[in-house]
Parts: structure tokens; sequence; C-alpha cells
């Protein structure tokens, strides 16, 4: 009676989940720091016009 081993070839198992989470909070951190700096700059009086029209800072005002 002879005995066989076998080994099988597991790869390891990556989780896509991490890389999202990081990158959500990577995405919100910007964004809320591209807002805090607009917003002491406008309050510092800084003009955020470009080609002479405002970008509004929270959406649009018609």
């Amino acid at each position: 009676m002879t005995a066989t081993a076998t080994t099988a070839l597991t790869t390891p198992r990556t989780s896509v989940r991490p890389l999202v989470k990081s990158g959500l909070i990577a995405t919100v951190a910007a964004s809320v720091a591209t807002s805090v700096v607009a917003a002491v700059g406008h309050g510092a009086g800084i003009s955020l016009d470009i080609s002479g029209e405002a970008i509004p800072m929270f959406g649009s005002r018609s």
C-alpha cells in the first residue's frame, strides 16, 4: 500500500473592502479639507473667481 501526498496550491485571497474603505476615507478628508480652505480664504477676503465668475461654495444660487 502506498500513500500519495498532494498539496493544493492556494493563492492568498485579497479583499477589496479595505481599499474601498481607505479610498472613501481619503475622499471625505479631501472634500472637507478643500471646503475648509475655501471657507477660510473666503473669510479672509480672498476671491474665489475664475474668469470673472464666482465659484459657488455650496451648490449654485440662481
